[in-house]
């Protein structure tokens, strides 16, 4: 049983007004497949809610995209690989804490952590939702997972 806490038009809300305000761009939403780390590089980044509810909530992207998002974000030409990191952590957290703001609190969030590679959630959490938007034909996903489901009633 899924338990769906956001909706998925209120997370895809959330993604279009960071997105439009931090990146200067208008994400495109659509069935797109899965970010696939088999396609190159992918890059990472989470954040964890704990309160009432306890979340993760990552982003994932090819290496491209997070390059692009550092170049937009950072407004450099280059990015190295630490302003990579650091755009992608700065990116999920401010993801992270409008999706916080909309559910039970108090609530705490995390710092980020962003890695090269995908994460695999715990092995209790369940998947509440994901959202899969369009950054010049790249797709970055938003996955939530909630860490203790049976809390949740």
């Amino acid at each position: 049983m899924t338990i769906s806490l956001l909706a998925p038009e209120d997370v895809e809300a959330i993604v279009e007004q960071v997105w439009s305000s931090l990146l200067e761009v208008e994400p495109a939403f659509g069935p797109l497949p899965d970010v696939d780390a088999s396609a190159g590089e992918t890059w990472t980044a989470t954040v964890t809610v704990s309160g009432p509810v306890a979340m993760l909530i990552a982003t994932a992207m090819p290496r491209e995209a997070a390059v692009d998002v550092a170049s937009r974000l950072l407004m450099v030409d280059d990015p190295t690989t630490e302003d990579v990191a650091d755009a992608l952590g700065e990116l999920v957290n401010v993801l992270g804490g409008n999706l916080k703001s909309m559910l039970p609190g108090p609530s705490t969030l995390s710092l980020p952590v962003t890695v090269t590679g995908e994460v695999a959630p715990p092995s209790h959490a369940e998947e509440q939702g994901r959202c899969v938007a369009v950054l010049d034909g790249r797709p970055i996903s938003l996955t939530t997972y909630l860490l203790d489901p049976g809390a949740v009633s």
